[in-house]
């Protein structure tokens, strides 16, 4: 019975975290990510937790115009999840962690319309 609710769990978690909008485009493409008002969408990273390397987010953005809500680890993909409250411009900026040390970073442009 156990293994039966554990796995209706992880099929919704899956489902609800797989079914935002996803950003494409890194800051450095010269590209802006678009979404409207009051939508989730998410960021899907590549991740290995095997190679203790692990993305984090940089809670530095605007919080008027961006709201995190959590982030989902699958398999080797991370998916944070966030929700557009209001209209506006702000960056999100991603670290790539090992142990104390930052390895690289991703930052993308969102415009919310």
């Amino acid at each position: 019975m156990k293994f039966y609710l554990f796995l209706a769990f992880l099929l919704i978690v899956s489902f609800y975290s797989c079914s935002y909008q996803k950003l494409e485009f890194e800051k450095q493409s010269g590209k802006t990510n678009s979404v409207k008002a009051g939508e989730k969408f998410c960021v899907s990273l590549p991740e290995d937790h095997k190679t203790k390397y692990y993305w984090s987010v940089n809670h530095d953005y605007d919080k008027k115009v961006l709201s995190y809500i959590n982030s989902v680890f699958h398999g080797k993909t991370v998916e944070f999840n966030f929700e557009a409250p209001a209209k506006g411009k702000t960056e999100i900026t991603f670290f790539l962690n090992s142990y104390k040390d930052t390895t690289q970073t991703k930052t993308f442009l969102l415009e919310v319309e």
